[in-house]
């Protein structure tokens, strides 16, 4: 399991589909591993995931449930790039796990 072994994994998500246990749950997995989160304030234009730094995931539709979406699975240095620079600009203008855990608390 790469979170056992220190990988750095971090993952950008939809803020307004978490619900309570969900988000406590990530928030348990990120804490016994080197795992981060952050929250989009609005509903992703792609989902996309990347591993090690040299292959992508990419969902072919933003609907629906995704273990059923076609998905487009890439080792291409160029569409690498294109979904590492796509993660870095979210990641960087999103809202950590903490806020997001506060807002659900208040709301």
């Amino acid at each position: 399991n790469a979170a056992n072994r220190g990988v750095k994994i971090r993952f950008i998500l939809d803020k307004f589909v978490m619900n309570k246990p969900l988000a406590k749950e990530f928030e348990l997995f990120c804490r016994n591993t080197s795992c981060e989160i952050k929250f989009l304030s609005d509903r992703p234009q792609s989902l996309v995931a990347i591993f090690d730094r040299k292959e992508v995931q990419i969902a072919m539709s933003e609907e629906g449930d995704l273990t059923q979406v076609p998905m487009l699975w890439s080792n291409n240095s160029a569409i690498v790039n294109i979904c590492r620079h796509y993660f870095n600009v979210n990641w960087k203008g999103e809202t950590p796990i903490r806020n997001v855990l506060e807002e659900i608390k208040l709301g």
